[in-house]
């Protein structure tokens, strides 16, 4: 029904693919601000990198729809939505994207932590080899986040969103993995990799700034999934 509403009013197919790689656009619920996002974007999406259209669904629904998890004393508490009244109207694709790389540098400050069981996936660790033997190896590892803390120094390394998966993990709906690159001392996140759960389905996998996988972190992550029989979605 998504692919329907928004190819019918003018996104090409290679946009729809990019706009239905974001969860929230699957979900049917506020009809009406959407339907504002997708003649939002339809028309300026030559302005950004499709890349960049799934990251700015998924800020546009945290900001405006999504309540935040907070840890208190006494039990897990449900605030609501930071920007509930958001609007597009009057706004640029490029002024969006500055609110978005914003709200992710700021993503999770001053908010309580959640925790959550690790999932009976396995982590995975790499050696690659220096073609000159005299000198240290690579590793590429693989490792699963299971804190609401650690998924905003996933984010805050990379610029992106992940920080607002701590609910969607503590529930259970979502896992979400990191490939780091580790020589000697130095470990550097590379990717972040979210898997449903339910499907055994790795659906995002985000480099900085959102960029998508590629290289040596693709080819891990691959070589994982294979391991673990989970499904690459496209």
């Amino acid at each position: 029904m998504r692919r329907a509403e928004v190819l019918g009013l003018g996104a090409t197919s290679p946009l729809a693919d990019a706009m239905l790689s974001a969860r929230p656009a699957l979900d049917l619920h506020h009809g009406d601000f959407w339907r504002t996002a997708w003649l939002f974007l339809i028309p300026h999406a030559w302005e950004s990198d499709t890349g960049q259209v799934a990251p700015l669904i998924d800020f546009l629904h945290a900001v405006r729809h999504e309540r935040v998890a907070v840890d208190t004393a006494d039990s897990i508490v449900l605030r609501e939505p930071p920007l509930p009244h958001f609007s597009l109207k009057g706004r640029t694709v490029r002024s969006v994207l500055r609110l978005m790389a914003d709200w992710h540098r700021n993503l999770g400050l001053g908010i309580g932590g959640l925790t959550w069981e690790r999932s009976r996936l396995r982590p995975i660790v790499l050696e690659v080899p220096h073609e000159d033997q005299s000198r240290p190896a690579t590793f590429w590892e693989l490792a699963e986040l299971t804190n609401s803390a650690q998924l905003r120094a996933e984010g805050a390394a990379l610029q992106h969103c992940v920080a607002s998966y701590s609910y969607a993990c503590w529930q259970g709906r979502s896992r979400i993995w990191s490939i780091r690159r580790r020589c000697n001392l130095s470990i550097r996140s590379v990717l972040t990799v979210e898997v449903d759960p339910r499907s055994r389905t790795v659906v995002q996998a985000r480099g900085f700034r959102n960029r998508r996988a590629s290289g040596r972190a693709l080819n891990v992550l691959q070589t994982w999934a294979a391991r673990e029989n989970l499904r690459l979605a496209t």
